[in-house]
């Protein structure tokens, strides 16, 4: 459970290719690491440090792991083989991460980033969860817990042993996200029907956005094809795993048009005609908190994309398909996990505004 190794700093400074944006590696160790990219942010909320997991410390497992930007120095987390590196995001306090273990129960937990011991939060017998999505406050998290095939879309104090049923009698329901303000509307995506929907968190007013495949691509499963990732060892989501997002303070969702590579889309939070925001065939999307900088990947290179004109600015080429950027959480960088040249997955870090 604890933390058992730590890492001097790594990193080393390079430029970006074509683009000329400074690019600096965080890892060169000889294993695979990804950042979290299920939340809104890797970086706790002051930004002095990078969650993700790896499978550096050893085993078939991936593990979390801390990397202090400041120091660079990396301290090894977690020593388990119940995380799930798709349902772990950073507390608000800054000093946990909340996480979902695998298990015979559906367990959520808060881990200390300083010892790596965990205090259950919720267990759901005979169930499995999918997410763990940080509400804007950090009062909650949100998750499916499914149940004999039936889901409901849950809120998890973080806390602990506090739980609110938001809406159940769902099937094939994924992706939930909280709303990144204080009304802690529910995003979430069903399967059957494939929609694009949003629920309030009382339970009401849970309305369509979007129908079809096209709003949201490949139903994402926390354990499918492990080809799309650079190790032979790890389990993550199909390679199309972009769910919808919120763009900035809420008032749109952002989706990828098709079930592959696809347009950049919004549709107003209370449903209505979405609009298209890039036509670059993308394949992942994220927004900034103020919601007027998009970070994208589009064919090989990650893009910065202006919701408003269009307008794209080349970030870094030559990328792998599997690529998720995502912003840090003063927007100033953009965090991201791609293959070095001996093919292990490394974090890298580049910066959009220099100072």
């Amino acid at each position: 459970m604890a933390r058992s190794d730590r890492w001097p700093c790594e990193p080393g400074p390079l430029l970006g290719p074509i683009t000329g944006a400074r690019i600096e590696q965080l890892t060169a160790y000889p294993a695979h690491h990804w950042h979290l990219s299920a939340p809104d942010t890797p970086l706790t909320p002051a930004g002095d440090s990078l969650l993700f997991a790896s499978d550096r410390a050893g085993g078939f497992h991936p593990n979390l792991f801390r990397l202090q930007i400041r120091t660079g120095a990396i301290e090894q987390v977690t020593g388990t083989d119940r995380l799930d590196p798709e349902a772990v995001t950073p507390a608000a306090n800054g000093r946990e991460a909340i996480a979902s273990l695998a298990g015979e129960e559906g367990e959520l937990v808060a881990i200390d980033l300083e010892t790596g011991d965990w205090e259950t939060l919720a267990v759901f017998l005979r169930a499995g969860l999918d997410g763990c999505h940080r509400s804007a406050a950090g009062e909650y998290v949100v998750t499916v817990v499914t149940q004999e095939g039936e889901g409901t879309i849950t809120a998890v104090h973080t806390e602990g042993m506090r739980t609110v049923p938001i809406l159940g009698e769902l099937h094939g329901a994924t992706a939930a996200r909280f709303s990144p303000d204080s009304k802690n509307s529910v995003l979430y995506v069903t399967t059957a029907p494939a929609a694009l929907r949003c629920v309030e968190f009382d339970g009401t007013g849970d309305w369509e956005l979007y129908s079809g495949v096209q709003a949201f691509g490949v139903r994402c499963s926390a354990r499918s094809d492990r080809s799309d990732r650079s190790g032979p060892n790890t389990e993550h989501r199909t390679l199309n795993a972009c769910p919808p997002s919120w763009l900035g303070a809420g008032d749109e969702v952002l989706f990828i048009a098709g079930s592959g590579q696809g347009r950049i889309m919004a549709v107003p939070r209370q449903g209505g005609s979405p609009r298209e925001i890039s036509p670059l065939p993308c394949r992942w999307v994220r927004s900034n908190g103020t919601g007027d900088r998009l970070v994208a990947l589009a064919a090989d290179r990650i893009v910065l994309i202006d919701p408003r004109s269009g307008g794209v600015r080349p970030l870094c080429s030559g990328c792998s398909a599997w690529v998720r950027p995502c912003f840090s959480p003063d927007a100033r960088w953009v965090v991201y996990a791609d293959r070095d040249a001996q093919g292990y997955s490394q974090l890298f870090l580049a910066f959009l505004d220099e100072e």
